[in-house]
């Protein structure tokens, strides 16, 4: 594992986004750097990829791993929390009732 907090991310000419980590360039994260890199927690991530609000991860083999490209453009548009659940107001229970009125 490495740190992420001394990396530079550049472009190179085909348009893909390359964090240099220690002279070493890196193409994809795995979670947690990953979720390091977006200023979250592993579990944070994980539960807005599951709920397809984060960003899109790629599978090689079972492991899985988030393009640098696809991490940056994430975190550009920002991560907002989903919008909140209307609650619908639920009919009393039982049998419905004719009114004598």
């Amino acid at each position: 594992m490495f740190s992420i907090d001394g990396a530079n991310v550049s472009s190179l000419q085909d348009g893909t986004m390359v964090l240099v980590v220690n002279g070493r360039p890196v193409i994809q994260l795995p979670y947690p750097e990953a979720a390091h890199f977006l200023g979250m927690s592993l579990q944070a991530l994980r539960d807005r990829v599951y709920k397809g609000q984060g960003p899109a991860p790629r599978f090689i083999g079972r492991r899985v791993f988030f393009p640098v490209s696809e991490l940056v453009s994430y975190s550009s548009r920002g991560h907002q929390d989903p919008p909140a659940v209307q609650t619908v107001e639920k009919r009393p229970r039982g049998r419905p009732r004719k009114y004598a009125g």
